[in-house]
């Protein structure tokens, strides 16, 4: 009758429960003694059932084992720093703003006679027009562009879930999404490359507020990344004898569909969320 063989023995030994710490990095360890076997695989086996996961909140970033005698091993386990930073999502974002055309002020707060006797013709807040045409000017507004990246284990990684991510490209939030109202999160798409066994995906999205603009006179409505422009037509300035342009009418139109952003999986909490071993989407 064959004997089952015996799991090996882990004993935690003196000298384990060191430190080190420096200003950019820091490391615990324990170090363990495993009898029983001359089997490194069951020796490490044995070790991580022995071992916690994590010590002082920090993973394990290296795992040292030797045989010291017969069926003897001893094992230093490190938990660093280090790994943790490489196992975090990272976060980082610019405010610089973009530029945008316009036609219109927002109010127009000076005008002057030039020309004695001629008047001042009223172009309703237009920008920059001459006789046929208006021109308007480039300025800056508020935008916001963040990236996320994401650590991911390989077999999360599959043909499935790029796909969404690729489908997902060029859309805006229909919910709230990282503390922005519907409409002013545009998904720009992501980028992935492998590094130490994981995977990391960024993910790049650019803000635009949902706004209330004045368009000469008129509150106007435009959601963040939807599109107003202004339809001008000539019309009689009977104060200044002149013919103008002037905006008839404004049209906001929707250039990028809507979609829910849950699809993208990823984790509630931007910083710190970890390696993440499981995805719902993509199958």
């Amino acid at each position: 009758m064959t004997e089952t063989p015996k799991s090996p023995t882990v004993i935690e030994i003196i000298g384990s429960g060191g430190s080190s710490q420096s200003p950019r990095n820091g490391e615990f360890e324990k170090k363990y003694r495993i009898i029983g076997t001359s089997d490194d695989s069951a020796v490490r086996s044995a070790l991580f059932k022995t071992a916690p996961a994590t010590l002082n909140g920090l993973p394990i970033g290296n795992v040292t084992c030797r045989p010291v005698d017969h069926n003897v091993f001893e094992a230093t386990v490190v938990y660093s720093a280090s790994e943790l930073e490489r196992l975090q999502s990272t976060f980082n974002f610019n405010t610089t703003g973009a530029t945008t055309h316009i036609n219109n002020s927002l109010g127009t707060v000076g005008s002057y006679e030039l020309q004695a006797g001629r008047g001042v013709p009223d172009f309703n807040g237009g920008i920059n027009v001459t006789r046929d045409e208006v021109r308007g000017l480039d300025v800056t507004i508020p935008t916001l562009n963040f990236t996320e990246t994401h650590k991911y284990l390989p077999s999360i990684i599959n043909t499935g879930f790029v796909k969404t991510l690729m489908g997902m490209t060029g859309t805006v939030n229909n919910t709230a999404f990282r503390g922005f109202a519907a409409g002013e999160v545009l998904f720009k798409g992501a980028t992935g490359s492998y590094n130490d066994d994981l995977i990391a995906v960024t993910f790049n999205f650019e803000c635009s507020a949902n706004r209330t603009i004045n368009v000469a006179g008129t509150s106007v409505d435009k959601p963040g990344h939807d599109y107003l422009w202004i339809y001008y037509e000539q019309a009689e300035d009977d104060n200044a004898n002149a013919v103008v342009s002037k905006p008839r009418s404004a049209y906001v139109e929707r250039v990028y569909p809507y979609a829910d952003f849950t699809a993208l999986n990823l984790p509630t909490n931007i910083l710190g969320s970890g390696v993440i071993k499981s995805i719902s989407a993509g199958g």
